[in-house]
């Protein structure tokens, strides 16, 4: 389905200060991690994205994977020459090389979409994948607009072919294309454009075209233009209440949302009951002590990702952080939970758009819901706001019409009163504190993972999976004391592409009560460093391989390679190190080692499954 947004840099929800809990993250199995990347432009994930076939103006690529050498090997043409050239993925991209007349030239491949940018010696090249086979599903289509080169180097559009693509999206003539997948087109000549635009039936591609000061991306599905000329333009709102979820709500998407939480205390102290207190009301004679109300602040980031998405519901897992240091961006994870909606919400973080659609607007005492145009980082997005008051404070939710996602989230609220002392030596009722909290989305990316697209095990209510190991906390010249700590999952529902577990930890010092936690989990194929991966995946991971850099956190994730008939993936943060050990034979989580540095001491959590 055709669906239009302003470019991705959405804010959300309400957010709570977030405090570090390292038992908390350790608990729940962490995972790991607006984008560069336009996250609408979806592309189904390959395990080698960059076999096939790319051309450009005077260039031509072609590569196809060579699994013994763990590379890709191929052709490069230019200038009617054709030249042997070996490619090797690489910190997201690909490296490559080729030999004229005994002299090696590199280039670095940056892959988008379907097109990709080949840069040599500081020359850019783009070429675009060329469909592969026959039939419907490879056949060359597009998206039903005809452009127009200006003098002044623009492309506008000059016709929407009726029932295309484009039509049934709400362009219309007149808008100036600005990029396609996320890439300028200033300096191109028409043709490259056209030929950036076409591509593949039934593949996505995303146009970025300004219309009234606006710039709207737009993702377009490629179709037959002869099928699409056949009847009448369509609705794009009909098109809207089709019932399909958007894109920006698809498995594998990643929604990163900042979080900051601030509490204003009213009075600078309070008085606390205490009879060894050093202040005694003159009225009751009760003694007292006076405290300190120190404010508190906190920042950091939200990330959910969606494992599950249809006419039926939506599952995601959610993950927080804690920014340590602003100044450098360092943060450091903690609480994760799953979560798990109807086909119409998610939570806070989502309403579906046909519902907002649907939704009136209203002004009443303490109520209001209104449409409007929300500026947001040099964009403004058609929204609808929530907002509701009463005496304590405010909450307001700002969703983007088009997606569905939440923009910004904010709130305001005062507690209850506290004992102070008056100036004329009283106790009295002194003002509570205020929180303020404020949640806005930054990133909005697909994860590209070699196993997104697989299916969740097999397994069934009520079978467990349990763990066992050390907890302890390193300091240099401390020695070391691990504590007993222990982690189980159960599985309570098995559905679609998704399983939803209880997690358990109990942490065992030896002098005091154990400490118990427990969490809702939900796992898929499309995340990280979850309960499981698909073995097939496991065993096609070269050592060294990047499986995931996150542009919020700076959370890298590689492929550590096979040890002991386990693979091992380590996410690698600015505070803290993960391994998570699969089995081979069966892609299920084997073992654990998580370590995190908080000031002067790294807490180690070693586990490994003892049951099943």
């Amino acid at each position: 389905m055709p669906t239009t947004t302003k470019r991705p840099a959405l804010p959300i929800g309400r957010p709570a200060l977030l405090a570090l809990a390292v038992l908390g993250a350790t608990a729940v199995l962490p995972l790991a991690p607006l984008a560069a990347q336009n996250p609408l432009a979806r592309r189904s994930p390959a395990t080698q994205p960059f076999a096939g076939s790319f051309r450009g103006e005077g260039l031509a690529l072609e590569l196809r994977w060579d699994a013994a050498q763990r590379g890709y090997r191929g052709t490069l043409s230019f200038e009617g020459q054709r030249y042997p050239c070996r490619v090797d993925e690489r910190d997201g991209g690909a490296q490559g090389s080729f030999t004229v007349d005994g002299e090696a030239y590199e280039f670095r491949l940056a892959l988008r979409g379907e097109t990709l940018t080949l840069v040599s010696d500081g020359v850019e090249h783009r070429l675009v994948r060329e469909a592969q086979g026959s039939g419907a599903a490879s056949a060359p289509g597009g998206v039903g607009i005809a452009l127009r080169h200006t003098d002044d180097q623009r492309f506008v559009i000059e016709q929407v072919t009726a029932n295309g693509p484009a039509a049934r999206a709400g362009l219309k003539p007149g808008g100036v294309l600005v990029a396609v997948d996320g890439q300028s087109v200033d300096g191109l000549a028409l043709r490259e454009v056209i030929a950036r635009i076409g591509g593949p039936i039934g593949k996505l591609v995303t146009l970025t075209v300004e219309v009234e000061d606006e710039l709207l991306d737009v993702v377009l599905e490629r179709a037959s233009l002869e099928r699409a000329a056949a009847g009448p333009a369509a609705d794009p709102r009909r098109a809207a209440d089709a019932g399909s979820m958007p894109p920006a709500i698809a498995p594998g998407v990643r929604v990163t949302w900042y979080l900051g939480s601030a509490t204003l205390n009213g009075v600078r102290s309070q008085l606390v009951q205490d009879d060894q207190g050093n202040w005694v009301d003159p009225q009751s004679g009760q003694r007292y002590s006076d405290r300190e109300n120190p404010n508190a602040a906190g920042a950091g980031f939200l990330q959910l990702t969606i494992l599950a998405a249809d006419a039926q519901g939506i599952a995601g897992d959610t993950r927080n952080f804690v920014m340590l240091d602003p100044a450098r961006g360092s943060v450091t994870s903690t609480v994760t939970q799953g979560l798990v909606g109807d086909a119409e919400t998610l939570g806070e973080y989502w309403i579906h758009p046909r519902k907002l659609a649907a939704t009136q607007e209203e002004k009443t005492p303490g109520h209001r819901v209104a449409r409007l145009k929300y500026p947001l980082e040099g964009q403004v997005f058609d929204a609808i706001v929530f907002e509701t008051r009463n005496a304590s404070g405010y909450f307001r939710n700002t969703y983007d019409l088009a997606t569905g996602l939440l923009l910004v989230g904010s709130s305001s609220t005062t507690g209850a009163s506290v004992p102070t002392v008056d100036p004329n030596g009283r106790v009295s009722p002194g003002s509570g504190a205020t929180t303020i909290t404020s949640m806005m989305l930054r990133n909005v990316r697909d994860l590209q993972l070699p196993w997104a697209g697989a299916a969740a095990p097999a397994l069934r209510r009520g079978e467990q999976r349990g763990y066992t190991g050390s907890y302890s906390t390193q300091i240099q010249g401390v020695p070391e004391m691990p504590m007993q700590y222990s982690f189980a999952v159960q599985i309570e529902s098995a559905q679609r592409g998704f399983v939803v577990a209880k997690t358990r930890s109990r942490l065992e010092s030896g002098y005091s009560a154990p400490q118990e936690s427990e969490t809702t989990r939900v796992f898929g194929a499309p995340m990280l460093a979850g309960l499981f991966v698909p073995p097939a995946v496991l065993r096609s991971l070269r050592p060294e391989q990047v499986l995931d850099e996150d542009p919020i956190t700076r959370f890298r994730t590689v492929f550590a390679g096979v040890q002991d008939g386990h693979a091992v993936i380590v996410e690698q943060g600015p505070n803290e190190t993960n391994r998570f050990a699969y089995e081979l034979a069966s892609g299920m989580l084997g073992a654990m080692d998580l370590r995190q540095t908080n000031g002067v001491g790294t807490t180690v959590v070693r586990l490994a499954v003892t049951g099943r």
